[in-house]
Order: C-alpha cells, then structure tokens, then sequence
C-alpha cells in the first residue's frame, strides 16, 4: 500500500497550517498514529484524528473540519470542492498481468475498463494488454469525481452498457452495483484475492422486486435525509413526500448523520425511502429491520414507475 503522505505534507506546510485534521477510512485506521506522528513532526503541527465514519469523498467529517486549518482525507476520490479539505492518494501495488491473461478469454471484443480510487494506476497497464490483445477499449470518465473509469457505489457513469465490463478492485459490492447498472455479467479482477471472477447483479435484482412488492400494501413511509453535505438530497426527499401524500399514503422527512439500521427499528414507518447514500439501499439488506427503498423504488409503489423501469440509485 502506497500513501502519498509526502505531497500532503508539503501542502500543509505551504499553508502553515497549526490544527491539521486526518480523516481515514476503516482500513487506514491501523496506521492513524503513525501518520499524526510523521505530520506532527514534520510540520510542527496539532493533529487532530477523526473518529467518525468515513464512507467516501462525501462523508465528511464537517464538525472536524470546522476546528482545524486543514482536513487531511485519505483513500477517497474528491467529489466535491473546499479549500480547506486536502484529499490524500492511496494506492496498492499488485501484479495485474497474470490476473489480465486470465480474464482475457471472459472478455469480447469491446472492453470497458472500471475501477475504484485506489486502482487507477491499474487502467493503463490493463488498457495496453488488453489493446495489444486486439480489444477495442472504452474508458469513460465518472462524472461524479472526473477521473477516468473510476465508480463509486452511488455512480456508474464511467460504465458503459454496450461493451463488455471489466472491473479492477477488491470485494462484491462494486461490480455487482455495475452489473445492476448494466444489467450484465461483470468480469472482475480481484487484487488481493488475487482472482478472477464473474459476477451477476440477477439474485438481487429479484430480491428487490420482491422486496418492492412486500411493501405495495403500505401506508406509511420514513423518507430518509442525510446531513452529510456531498450526500443530501433533501430536495429529492420533500417532492417524495409530497407524491406519497397526493397518493393517500402518509410520509414523514426523518434525518440523520449516518443513519443507523437499530434507529430505523424505532420509527413506527412500515418502511423506507432512502435518499442518502444508495449504498444504504442495497448492501446488507439482511441488517434492516423494515424495509428500505431507493426512490425509484418508491415510484413503484406510487404507481408511476414499472419494474421494468426501475434503475439504480444513484447521485446526480
């Protein structure tokens, strides 16, 4: 793992920051004190470590924020802009062409290259291979954080759906969100499984519509807001609330921070609506204790959108 601590560094110098904040996603954390240490020493400078979540580019600590000079945020792509947040590069470093020979064979004519964050390095070793074993190769920019074939759990823009996919990252949750997207096999190149594998979006997409049609005979629905600011869409929400109550249903706006499914259990909601993180949505569907629903979804259950025309959740 490389973090490019030393370029982070030089900033806060450059700007004679005296409060710095490090913000780190739960991986990094094993190496919080080490790094408050390095910048404390280096720059002579009060550190400060968030303790709170940090889920991406768009979890913010803002409280933090507010009482330091400078933010240090680690491992996530910048989706948003402030002068005061440096956004720091973490990177692995892996063979990636034996697990490219492997996945050849999986792949058609048309290629498209996705990844998250820590592997873009990875696009132009993988788009080279793949060129010079005469694919044709599609690298899209996300539109999200404008980096090329990079995705995040609430974007696919960087996916193009007429090509054959191949994702380069760790876990499930990242090419399964894309085959939903695509509604296709997914080709994954797992570097530190180090394997191969494909992945299909088909089994969660028919829980969902079961999910759906449990909730067609309720009445009463949480929508859910964030007070995060790169995930609010406290828009989206209120037009949602104010559907549902032309249909007769009876909706009510509840925020959070981070939302917590053991809070949701207390609410007297049927089910919900999420308008935070879609990742909320979709990943550990088994912790809920109601229901949870995209907005989408909940169009459904209005009656203005058809199964066949639901997409996945994502931030616009």
């Amino acid at each position: 793992m490389r973090i490019e601590l030393e370029k982070a560094v030089e900033e806060v110098r450059k700007r004679g920051a005296k409060r710095v904040g490090i913000q780190l996603p739960d991986g990094l954390r094993r190496r919080a004190f080490e790094i408050a240490e390095e910048i404390e020493k280096k720059c002579n400078s009060e550190v400060l470590i968030s303790g709170n979540t940090c889920f991406g580019a768009c979890d913010i600590d803002v409280r933090l924020l507010s009482e330091v000079d400078v933010l240090l945020h680690f491992a996530h792509s910048p989706v948003g802009s402030s002068d005061k947040i440096i956004f720091v590069r973490v990177s692995h470093d892996f063979e990636l062409l034996p697990l490219l020979s492997e996945a050849l064979s999986l792949l058609g004519q048309r290629v498209c290259i996705t990844t998250t964050a820590q592997h873009l390095e990875a696009l132009e070793t993988a788009r080279r291979f793949l060129e010079e074993n005469g694919r044709e190769v599609v690298v899209k920019r996300s539109r999200r954080t404008g980096n090329p074939g990079e995705v995040l759990g609430c974007d696919f823009s960087a996916v193009d759906r007429n090509a054959d996919i191949l994702f380069i990252g760790t876990g499930d949750f990242h090419p399964l969100g894309i085959s939903l997207f695509a509604e296709k096999n997914v080709v994954a190149v797992d570097p530190l499984k180090n394997e191969v594998r494909i992945l299909n979006g088909d089994e969660i997409r028919r829980r969902r519509y079961l999910l759906i049609s449990k909730c067609l005979s309720f009445e009463k629905f949480g929508i859910l807001v964030s007070s995060k600011p790169y995930q609010n869409r406290m828009s989206l929400a209120r037009e949602l609330k104010r559907r549902a109550v032309e249909k007769g249903l009876r909706a009510e706006i509840i925020m959070f921070d981070t939302i917590l499914f053991d809070a949701l259990q207390n609410f007297d909601a049927e089910a919900y609506v999420n308008t935070a993180c879609p990742r909320i949505t979709y990943d550990d569907v088994e912790l809920h204790p109601k229901p949870v629903l995209s907005p989408d979804e909940f169009l459904v259950i209005l009656g203005e959108r058809s199964f066949e025309e639901l997409s996945v959740d994502q931030m616009h």
